[in-house]
Parts: structure tokens; C-alpha cells; sequence
């Protein structure tokens, strides 16, 4: 059947028809495999051995397998995959890919965890790349990259691709800046319940805190406070009055007090120069402890029956975080090592060799598996228990903020030059959501939270602009161990 044809009214061409294949459905061919005798673009130091290519290594080098010119996919999932095996290698290994999008420039996914060093036999790698909708790629580069010498083997290699399955989009969520927002001097903080269908936002001067509903972005209460947490089953708000050191626990449903926590002489005894300075307001995963900041000292409380579990001094510039099953208290400054506190023992303990030497710490994920600390302008995301970073460092300019969602997966961070808040899928390095609030923010005021079940995410720049941020469907619900072999 010819490409092209030619309808006429008489001598008078009326349309030419073109037959062109489909984007965003998988073309006849794939997976597309590589073996011997085929040659890659890397000619020095590789040869054909073992049903696949052997590479020698001097030093540190980047070695081009192959490249696919017009794949000819979009919106969907491209896997690289490949069996690898070593021998003496020094550093480390891991597969490469990088992906060519016309208008957009060049993207890349790189295995930055289990990755391949010392002397190996034969496992299976793979490295993933997310096409959304409209993006069609030009060209894809098949590379293995040695960070020391030795010698690597390296056979199977394919690259795959799956559409995403058709599904509703995501939900045609609005940006918060409605009417309901009152003139504060600034937000302390937002939240946003596990399933999304809630979302607070903690204002100072007036201290209050709003509860919102997401449907319809009207205020459902207004709760006392200047810092606000959902609850882990989403069923009431915890709040800290700072000016007279009191907790309280609001049913979310009714907006009643159900606990009351008000300990004036624990808080002045730790200091003699005043209230009003209680700050970073944390809940553990159950619900049953919280810590919170007050004048250089940090303490974890149980609700329930009020006792101060920990009380330690605060490092200055240090950023501190509660361990979701409430045990333990992390605390990072400007400079290492990272300080781990026993809550039940009220001890320091040391904290794992990977992460100690590790400073300036933003935030953890929901799950414990990942860090975000600052480096410069830019944020780095770690592996906790290897201290590997994933990926590569995201550029969110001097002082820049970001937060990771439960899972680790994503970070939503501020642009370079603090004109936009930005949805990163770590792993390939690519932006898939971005806000553009109406005027440049100081990136010291963004608050961000992602709801439990990933699905939303609250970004708060301003009193003013609140946005409320869909997590596109397929991002949803990644593998735990996407990116691993």
C-alpha cells in the first residue's frame, strides 16, 4: 500500500493523503535487541566475547553501545535492559541512557544505586525513562559508564517500550488563590490529608489555622494555631499555640477539641526568655508523638499522656526531623556529622557510616528510604541505607527549597531563579508538572506537602498563592525499587 495518494475532481487535485504510523503506541519491532556481530559506537577497548562485548577499562571512561534514531513512541515507559558481570573493577558501573527530545534538549537516566564495582558475575540491570504525552523522542543513546579500571562484560542489551494504558487524566485540579485566603504576614506551614481530600494551611499574624476542603476550596475551619498536622488516618488536626504552649486535637469532622495539652512550665523552664517561639512542628507516623522546636531545644512529647520524652539543645542553622515510627530524632547543620538522638533514651547514638558524613538535610521521604540535602544551588538526593546518590543534583538556586513525596520517587522543588515551583521524577531527571506563581518568591517561604496516597501535593509560596498540584497517574504508584536492578 503506497504512503502517499492523491484525491482529484477532474484535472483539479483536491487533497493529498499521507499514511503515517502511530505515535504513542509501540511500532512493530520491539524490543529491539543488540548481540554480536553487531559493532558498537565504542570501538577502543571493546570486543565481541561471551555472547556479548567485553570492555577494558584504563580508567574512568563512558562507553557508547548504541543509538535509535527515531524511535518513533511517546507517552509511555522505555526500559534499558542488559546482563552485566566484572572483574577488578574499581568504582563503580551502571547503565546509561539518554534520550533526545526536539525542543527540550537532552535527557537521561542513569543507575546510580546497586550499581556494579569489584568482581561480579552475571545480573540483570535496567534502567527506566517516562515519556509523557507529546514528547517524541528523536533519539536514544545506549551508554555503560566505568568509573575506574577494570574490566566489565556486558550481553542481552535491549531497549523496550510500553505505552501508558489509557486512563482518566489527572484530576483538573485548580490553582488555590481564591478569595478564602486571609492577609497574613505569612505561612508556617501546609498539609494535606492521606487520601487529599483535606488541606491545611497555617498562616502567622493571625495565627490560624485554615482547613480546606479540595473539591470545592472552602474553608471548612478555622482552628487555633500557627502550626498545623493532619492526623496519619486523616480523621482530625493537631495544632501548636506557640503563645500559650498549648497542643490541641480537633476532630476534623465536627472541628471539636478532643485534646488539650497545655504544659506553660515545661516550656519556660527551658528558657527564660519568652513564648511565642515554637517552630517545626512534626507528628510521628502513628499519630502519637510530636516534636516541635522552642528557643534552641527540641522535644518530643507523646499526646497521649503529655510526658516530654526528648529534650535537647538545637545546633543553630540545623534542620531536624522525627523517624516516622517516632524513635528517633535526626539533626542536620551546615556542616557533618548528622546527629541522631534515641527518643526513648534521650541518648545520641551514631548514626550509619553511609549518611553521617552528610549535611545541610531538607527532608526525608515518607518511607525512610531517601534523603534531599542542599548543595549550593542545588538539592541532592541520597539512598539512606547506601548514602549513593540518585541521579544527579537538581538546580533550585541559592538557598533553594524541595521536599521528596512519600515513596522517594519525586521531588517538588523551586526553580533557579525562584519563578516556579517544579514537579522532578528523580530517577530520569525530567519535570512534569511546573507552577509559575505571578511574581518571583523568596524560596525561605515555600511550604510543600504530598498527600500519603501520592496523589496530590500542596504548594504554598505566599500568603497570597496556594497551589494545589495533581501528581500525573502514572506517577502514582512507582515500584519501591524502581531503578534497581
Amino acid at each position: 500500500m503506497p504512503d502517499t495518494f492523491k484525491l482529484k475532481r477532474g484535472e483539479r487535485q483536491v487533497v493529498t493523503v499521507k499514511r503515517v504510523a502511530k505515535v504513542g503506541a509501540a511500532k512493530a519491532g520491539w524490543p529491539r535487541a543488540f548481540s554480536p556481530p553487531q559493532s558498537t559506537i565504542t570501538r577502543d577497548g571493546v570486543t565481541a566475547d561471551q555472547a556479548g562485548w567485553r570492555i577494558d577499562a584504563k580508567e574512568a571512561r563512558t562507553v557508547r553501545l548504541f543509538e535509535l534514531p527515531d524511535p518513533g513512541v511517546e507517552d509511555g515507559v522505555l526500559t534499558y535492559r542488559a546482563k552485566i558481570k566484572s572483574e577488578k573493577l574499581q568504582g563503580n558501573a551502571y547503565l546509561e541512557m539518554w534520550c533526545r527530545l526536539p525542543g527540550e534538549g537532552e535527557s537521561f537516566s542513569k543507575g546510580l544505586l546497586n550499581d556494579v564495582t569489584g568482581t561480579t558475575d552475571w545480573a540483570s540491570y535496567e534502567r527506566i525513562f517516562f515519556l509523557k504525552r507529546g514528547q517524541t523522542p528523536d533519539l536514544l543513546k545506549l551508554n555503560v559508564v566505568l568509573e575506574g579500571k577494570g574490566t566489565l562484560w556486558i550481553k542481552d542489551v535491549q531497549v523496550n517500550f510500553k505505552a501508558s494504558v489509557p486512563q482518566a487524566p489527572a484530576e483538573n485540579v485548580r490553582e488555590l488563590q481564591q478569595p478564602a485566603r486571609p492577609k497574613a504576614e505569612r505561612i508556617n506551614g501546609v498539609d494535606i490529608s492521606p487520601d487529599g481530600t483535606y488541606y491545611l494551611v497555617a498562616y502567622q499574624n493571625p495565627d490560624s489555622v485554615y482547613v480546606y476542603d479540595r473539591g470545592s476550596d472552602k474553608v471548612l475551619h478555622r482552628l487555633q494555631g500557627r502550626l498545623g498536622r493532619f492526623t496519619p488516618d486523616g480523621k482530625r488536626v493537631v495544632t501548636v499555640d506557640p503563645d500559650t504552649c498549648t497542643i490541641r486535637m480537633y476532630e476534623l469532622e465536627s472541628g471539636k477539641v478532643v485534646l488539650h495539652i497545655h504544659d506553660k512550665k515545661v516550656l519556660l523552664s527551658l528558657d527564660d526568655k519568652g513564648l511565642n517561639t515554637i517552630l517545626n512542628f512534626q507528628l510521628s507516623g502513628d499519630g502519637s508523638r510530636v516534636l516541635y522546636e522552642y528557643r534552641g531545644s527540641l522535644l518530643v512529647q507523646d499526646l497521649d499522656t503529655a510526658k516530654v520524652r526528648l529534650h535537647v539543645r538545637k545546633q543553630e542553622g540545623a534542620a531536624v526531623f522525627l523517624t516516622r515510627d517516632g524513635k528517633f530524632v535526626l539533626q542536620s547543620g551546615p556542616k557533618p556529622p548528622l546527629q541522631v538522638f534515641d527518643v526513648e533514651t534521650g541518648n545520641e547514638v551514631p548514626p550509619s557510616s553511609q549518611v553521617q558524613g552528610l549535611s545541610h538535610v531538607l527532608g526525608l521521604s515518607g518511607d525512610g528510604r531517601r534523603l534531599v540535602r542542599r548543595d549550593g544551588d542545588k538539592l541532592r538526593v541520597h539512598d539512606v541505607s547506601s548514602g549513593k546518590e540518585v541521579n544527579t543534583g537538581f538546580l533550585v538556586g541559592e538557598g533553594g527549597f524541595g521536599q521528596l513525596n512519600p515513596d522517594g520517587q519525586l521531588l517538588m522543588a523551586t526553580s533557579g531563579d525562584f519563578r516556579e515551583v517544579q514537579l522532578w521524577f528523580i530517577q530520569a531527571g525530567g519535570i512534569w508538572e511546573r507552577r509559575e506563581p505571578a511574581q518571583k518568591f523568596d524560596p525561605k517561604q515555600v511550604r510543600i506537602a504530598f498527600s500519603a496516597d501520592n496523589r496530590f501535593a500542596v504548594v504554598a509560596v505566599s500568603p497570597e498563592t496556594v497551589f494545589l498540584i495533581a501528581v500525573p497517574p502514572q506517577l502514582q504508584k512507582l515500584p519501591a525499587d524502581l531503578g534497581n536492578p
